[in-house]
């Protein structure tokens, strides 16, 4: 899949582990640009891969046929033609799309769910979340994504920066904080997600 998909969002590349750096050759090794080099003279960081990826998922396993070909309508942004979900197989009743589509490989099993891999026929079994803490009134606006992931991408780096020797805006308390004396990291990635 990302011989093609491994542009724009950059999903394909970070799945495997590898983020996308800036594009003016960090991290440096030994005064000089990183060697790490992607086709197109990018630069990569090495992080954590996908947690579905590291059990030998692929990328078909939960991305649907009408996701990647298309389902015949012209969308003006690639996000809305996305149609799988974490609840489409971490629900108490997994199996199905955004757009209802059934998940073909999702069957129940016993009491519970499991997902088979289209490439490698491994069964995968699913889990619901935890609803303490996935309920919690302050996370409804929340992708999963957003604790359960060390992949993810950070805007650090390519789209902002933060220096913890200067004052900054709190977005929480929408004022501004004092400086924290040392230099933060440009990326920064959870290492131990939810």
């Amino acid at each position: 899949c990302i011989r093609c998909h491994n542009r724009s969002g950059r999903i394909g590349i970070s799945y495997t582990g590898k983020f996308e750096a800036e594009g003016y050759g960090t991290p440096y090794e030994q005064g000089e640009p990183s060697s790490q080099r992607l086709p197109g003279s990018r630069f990569y960081l090495e992080i954590a891969d996908d947690v579905h990826h590291t059990k030998g998922m692929s990328c078909i396993d939960c991305h649907t046929r009408e996701e990647i070909m298309g389902d015949g309508t012209q969308y003006a942004h690639y996000e809305e033609q996305l149609e799988i979900s974490c609840e489409g197989c971490h629900s108490e009743k997994p199996g199905l799309t955004r757009k209802n589509r059934k998940l073909t490989n999702v069957q129940q099993e016993g009491d519970g769910f499991v997902l088979t891999g289209r490439n490698n026929g491994k069964v995968y079994p699913l889990r619901p979340p935890k609803n303490e803490a996935c309920a919690f009134p302050g996370h409804k606006r929340m992708s999963c994504e957003s604790c359960h992931s060390t992949w993810v991408p950070q805007c650090y780096g390519c789209h902002a920066k933060r220096d913890a020797r200067d004052t900054h805006l709190d977005k929480l308390t929408i004022k501004e904080t004092e400086a924290g004396g040392k230099k933060a990291d440009l990326i920064s990635v959870m290492k131990n997600p939810c």
